[in-house]
């Protein structure tokens, strides 16, 4: 049973119409030596009158599965270095460099798994721990080559194309037939309602399964994504919002599944129209300088369907050994540097968190078509949005009153550690 499966990602980050300068790079001061090793980074600068935004996309073996990140900085002619020596190393930390860099923020595909689900109800945390069958197959088992870069976007559309593909590898269980993995990315120079991205503020990506074998006839199949968060603010609490975008136009298609990435939230709202973000009213609190807000599709579509198949989320987890395991070599690691290893764990660690802390989760997303043989083609789509709109100043004195409530939280806690300690050697 082999077919194509492509999942739809959109990223975007919206705002008012702004004037942008463009530029792309291609394993930028890389030497020839360099790039015998095939890193396939790609960097593409978009300048405003005030700020700019830089987005990071890879896919290879020296530096990691399919990746892609969004960084705004507070500089128009931000300097960006890249460390070659180091990226190569097994110390990948800042690797990439962005002068005045405020928000970072992307996901990685981190596998695509497959399990039986007979009854079709089976939910992805049961299903992760107690069926025998359910089985991650990692996207870093792969080597990618670059197959396109746009030098200039095209004239008609606007859009910067970056295509990857991985190499066929056919003792690989879902490619034993010569199958590989495709990644798309496109990035808007200018608007485009229809899919709601803002030029030079967001980009969609396309992952596309070509060859698949589907294992079983009920199999669900699925992908796991690593959400990035610039700041974790909360060890127990962050990344837990999960609610649904009201429909557009009632019609369901629109019916989208989202989480704040960077604040947490009791409230829900419409999204009435395709670049509104949410009212002040139901905003919740800002804990950060930009409003982020990651958004899956509730559907799916296959091909030779009429009917949408429903996307199953799973729920955000902590990583487990064996995934950060497969962040030893990442484009996270490059760019947050030694902050990747703060991110927030359970409470009992805390008394270890000295930098600010990022965010990581691991979210599953699945779907499942009972009896079908093979899916030639399914999609889906998710989006990343930075609502850059609200940065005002007041935001910022609040992120800095949070990084140091941290600080001074974990000096206490390691502080009582120490009399603890100390108290423990004047016992008789």
């Amino acid at each position: 049973m082999c077919g194509r499966i492509f999942v739809l990602c959109i990223f975007c980050v919206c705002s008012t119409v702004w004037s942008w300068d463009f530029k792309v790079s291609q394993n930028p001061a890389c030497d020839d030596e360099c790039q015998e090793e095939f890193p396939n980074l790609v960097h593409v600068s978009a300048k405003h009158s005030n700020f700019s935004i830089h987005f990071f996309t890879v896919a290879s073996a020296k530096l990691g599965a399919p990746s892609i990140f969004m960084v705004k900085s507070a500089k128009q002619n931000a300097g960006v270095t890249f460390d070659w020596k180091k990226l190569f190393s097994s110390n990948m930390y800042d690797g990439i460099r962005i002068e005045g860099a405020t928000d970072i923020y992307g996901i990685s595909y981190l596998s695509i798994f497959d399990f039986r689900d007979p009854s079709g109800d089976s939910d992805m945390v049961t299903a992760s721990k107690s069926n025998k069958t359910f089985q991650d197959y990692y996207l870093t088992q792969f080597e990618y080559s670059i197959v396109k870069v746009d030098p200039t976007p095209d004239p008609e559309t606007g859009l910067i194309e970056i295509l990857y593909r991985s190499e066929p590898r056919r003792r690989h269980r879902l490619f034993k037939d010569g199958g590989h993995i495709e990644v798309k990315i496109l990035i808007p120079t200018k608007d485009d309602e229809i899919n709601r991205l803002r030029g030079g503020l967001s980009f969609k990506s396309l992952i596309s399964f070509h060859g698949l074998t589907i294992l079983h006839p009920d199999s669900k199949l699925g992908v796991g994504v690593l959400l990035f968060s610039n700041v974790s603010l909360s060890p127990s609490g962050d990344f837990l919002e999960g609610k649904y975008f009201e429909d557009f136009d009632e019609s369901g298609s629109n019916r989208d599944f989202y989480v704040h990435l960077n604040e947490e939230s009791s409230g829900s709202f419409d999204l009435a129209k395709p670049f509104e973000l949410p009212s002040s009213q139901s905003t919740p609190k800002p804990v950060s300088q930009t409003l982020v807000l990651f958004r899956a599709g509730a559907l799916g579509q296959l091909e030779g369907k009429s009917e949408s198949a429903p996307i199953n989320p799973g729920p955000r987890l902590l990583l487990r050994p064996n995934h950060r395991s497969r962040l030893s070599r990442s484009l996270a690691k490059a760019l947050y540097g030694r902050r990747v290893d703060q991110n927030y764990q359970p409470v009992r660690n805390m008394s270890k968190k000295i930098a600010t802390p990022i965010g990581i989760r691991l979210q599953r997303f699945a779907f499942a078509a009972p009896g079908q043989q093979s899916a030639k083609y399914a999609s889906w789509n998710v989006t990343l949005t930075m609502d850059l709109q609200k940065d005002e100043p007041e935001k910022y004195l609040l992120v800095e009153q949070a990084r140091n409530n941290q600080e001074i939280a974990g000096m206490r806690v390691w502080g009582l550690f120490l009399v603890k300690w100390i108290s423990s050697f004047q016992q008789v």
